[in-house]
Formats: C-alpha cells, sequence, structure tokens
C-alpha cells in the first residue's frame, strides 16, 4: 500500500514541476490513476 502512495506523490511532484506544458494528457493520466489509487484503498 506505500508503494502505490509513495507512486502517487511522485506523480503529483512531477505534474508540478511539468506545470501546464503537457497538460490535458498528464491530468488524465493523473485522474485515471488516482480513480485506480481509490478503488484500491476500498478494498
Amino acid at each position: 500500500m506505500h508503494a502505490l502512495i509513495e507512486l502517487r506523490e511522485q506523480i503529483e511532484d512531477q505534474l508540478i514541476h511539468l506545470g501546464l506544458r503537457s497538460g490535458k494528457q498528464v491530468v488524465i493520466q493523473y485522474k485515471v490513476l488516482n480513480s485506480y489509487f481509490m478503488s484500491n484503498l476500498r478494498k
């Protein structure tokens, strides 16, 4: 479980660094991963 949390934090850091450079694609990937993360959290 901790690995998933670390992965999510890394992705959030990357989003901050990327800014809006590749905006929409990154946001979509993040939303997919975030929903995957949340569904795993409920199990």
